[in-house]
């Protein structure tokens, strides 16, 4: 789990990167620091987990600090949709076997802009219908 000290550190700053009203740039400076990547680096399709390599542990302090400092109730995301647990003892094989690994679905930085407008993650079902409106 990330430290207190890095928690507050890095909620600290999301007000005053909030001031100019651009969640996308938060959500993605968010990211950046989180994943040690260049924020320029970082666009609205780069995926979390294919992309930067973002899992287990760093996925799952990556959505905490994200939903408390953007409010998104993430009481319907399905962690192991998107990413790959940490290796353990009961998981080992799935990292070490080529094409064991289960297939995830991709979460992009426009996922967590758009969770972010509406303060919420859309459920499996809610998407479904989402997608169904858009066609």
């Amino acid at each position: 789990m990330i430290g207190d000290a890095q928690k507050y550190a890095t909620l600290a700053i999301m007000p005053s990167l909030m001031l100019d009203g651009d969640q996308e740039k938060c959500i993605i400076k968010l990211i950046s620091e989180q994943a040690g990547v260049n924020a320029e680096q970082i666009s609205l399709e780069t995926r979390l987990s294919h992309d930067l390599d973002i899992g287990g542990d760093d996925a799952s302090e990556l959505l905490e600090l994200y939903a408390e400092a953007f409010s998104v109730d993430l009481n319907d995301f399905q962690f192991h949709k998107y990413f790959q647990d940490e290796p353990h003892l009961l998981n080992f094989w799935q990292w070490w076997i080529p094409g064991l690994r289960p297939k995830l679905d991709p979460i992009t930085v426009r996922d967590l802009v758009e969770a972010a407008r509406l303060k919420k993650w859309k459920s499996d079902n809610e998407q479904e219908e989402s997608s169904r409106t858009e066609t």
